[in-house]
């Protein structure tokens, strides 16, 4: 059995990972851009089997980030923790200093690139999977755990 390039488990297919061809198992296919699923043994060895046989490419389905609801009042509160001004701040992520200002009144929503800079750097959580706010949701509503439509309209505003 093949390894995982990534992890070291066993592997189930192929994967593009920042321009190297790994043999990747389950859990690492996510990190893949372009993944190829082994369909049996040779084909994982590179043996020319039936020359109709060729890899499937299987289209890996992203997971959605949301921001977190009141994530403006979290940035402001982390930065003043760290007695940092928003000029410091935006200085050390690379934004410009009014673009900070919008995200803190939540003015302006930040792209995943510059949210996951902010978490970096405040060492808060500002991203969350779509299926783990749903879970949140659930839990936190009515005490049977069913979800009504308002819920879900709460969730679709982010």
């Amino acid at each position: 059995m093949d390894e995982c390039g990534v992890c070291g488990g066993t592997a189930v297919g192929q994967g593009v990972v920042e321009g190297a061809r790994l043999d990747l198992c389950d859990k690492c296919l996510y990190y893949a851009g372009k993944v190829v699923m082994y369909r049996n043994e040779s084909e994982k060895r590179g043996k020319a089997g039936n020359a109709e046989q060729r890899p499937v490419f299987v289209p890996v389905k992203q997971k959605e980030l949301v921001l977190a609801e009141g994530f403006g009042a979290v940035i402001q509160k982390a930065r003043e923790a760290r007695k940092l001004s928003r000029h410091d701040l935006a200085e050390k992520l690379f934004v410009r200093e009014h673009e900070l200002a919008s995200f803190e009144e939540e003015k302006l929503k930040p792209v995943e690139k510059i949210a996951r800079k902010i978490e970096f750097a405040l060492g808060v959580k500002l991203l969350a999977e779509e299926d783990q706010l749903q879970e949140i949701v659930r839990e936190s509503r009515s005490g049977n755990g069913d979800v009504t439509l308002g819920d879900l309209v709460k969730i679709r505003k982010k």
